[in-house]
């Protein structure tokens, strides 16, 4: 099996609620998303925050995952980025 499918299964299984799957795909990819998350935002603690909130997010919209439209890395990586996106805008607002 490679990586799309093994990811796939892992958002698939999440849809349904497995816990065990959302705790693998953390394992998984979870260091490469928060290399993501933290060369937007440039500060360790604030790529955790996002990458928890991006696991969430996952969880959440796994059931709308569609492999036809994206990757799921792709998929995944681009909800981080979103995340560390608007973290970084709400930074920037509390510094100014």
């Amino acid at each position: 099996m490679n990586k799309d499918d093994q990811y796939f299964n892992l958002i698939a299984r999440c849809a349904i609620r497995d816990q065990k799957a959302l705790e693998q795909l953390y394992q998984d990819v979870g260091p490469y998303l928060n290399k993501v998350a933290f060369n937007i935002v440039r500060s360790e603690d604030l790529s955790n925050d996002v990458l928890q909130e991006g696991f969430i997010q996952i969880w959440n919209n796994a059931g709308t995952y569609r492999i036809d439209k994206a990757k799921p890395l792709t998929w995944m990586t681009s909800i981080i980025r979103y995340r560390a996106l608007d973290r970084l805008a709400k930074e920037k607002k509390h510094d100014d």
